[in-house]
């Protein structure tokens, strides 16, 4: 009869084993990819070594993300922004080819990690990639939103010229970025968007421009048909914000009074806006 007692594995040191075999996994995965850059420098294929490079880089930098879960998560939600907006025909009309237009949010994916950590209100969308006005002006941009067969459109000729910036709002250098923590406006519905500024000061967030909102109902174009979003971080002389609204149906990026309230507008926010 065998007297040895049976052997145990408590949960914390099968924790440690599966934390310490993913490790070794991850290392020798960068290893391999390292060795595979090498190989294209040497055959002078720079486009392969540079891709192998930014591989190790995702690679590597998994081991510091706070929640791998939602960071994946956060990546397949990235990846579906930019292959929505390359369906539309963005790289198209923006002048370059796909790879090149996928390759310019690189960067920016990168704040997908520190971004992994943070806890989000049920609601709430997490982030949303804004291309910027300089890629592509917003009176070519509102056509490619569209909801339920119809086309978005403005009757604004030169978006960029026609709002202003309101105070206090610092947009990243870059030609694309993140606005993160959105609440769409529903929060705010009712109320004028001079009052809602008043209310994001206090809460310590910030109201979206013409630029966000353009690229939040790209993504996102149903919130319209639930209520329509007051823009007021972008101003249109001391009296009028940027709007988004159905107009017979189609999304349509205009102005509306910043002291007007309506039940079926809402003055949109975010929590903070991260560039590369």
């Amino acid at each position: 009869m065998n007297s040895e007692k049976p052997q145990f594995t408590s949960p914390e040191a099968a924790d440690v084993s599966a934390e310490a075999l993913a490790k070794a996994e991850l290392e020798q995965k960068a290893v391999t990819l390292a060795q595979e850059a090498e190989r294209a420098f040497s055959s002078n294929d720079l486009t392969q070594a540079l891709e192998k490079l930014r591989e190790i880089q995702r690679t590597v930098g998994t081991e510091l993300v706070p929640n791998r879960e939602q960071f994946e998560k956060f990546e397949q939600e990235f990846s579906r922004q930019i292959d929505n907006l390359t369906k539309k025909g963005f790289p198209k009309l923006a002048g370059m080819d796909e790879k090149k237009f996928s390759a310019l949010f690189e960067p920016v994916k990168e704040q997908l990690k520190e971004l992994s950590g943070k806890a989000f209100k049920e609601g709430r969308i997490p982030f949303v990639i804004v291309p910027r006005d300089k890629l592509l002006a917003l009176e070519k941009q509102m056509p490619l939103v569209e909801l339920e067969g119809q086309k978005g459109f403005t009757g604004i000729d030169d978006v960029s010229k026609f709002f202003t910036a309101a105070e206090g709002i610092e947009i990243p250098e870059a030609m694309a970025y993140l606005v993160v923590d959105i609440e769409n406006g529903k929060a705010m519905l009712g109320k004028n968007a001079n009052e809602a500024v008043k209310q994001f000061k206090k809460e310590g967030r910030s109201p979206l421009t013409a630029e966000e909102g353009v690229a939040i109902i790209l993504q996102h174009p149903e919130i319209l048909t639930d209520h329509y979003m007051d823009l007021a971080g972008s101003r249109y002389g001391d009296d009028s914000v940027a709007t988004v609204w159905l107009n017979e149906g189609r999304p349509k990026l205009h102005w509306n009074y910043s002291d007007g309230s309506n039940s079926e507008w809402g003055s949109a926010s975010c929590g903070s806006r991260v560039g590369p």
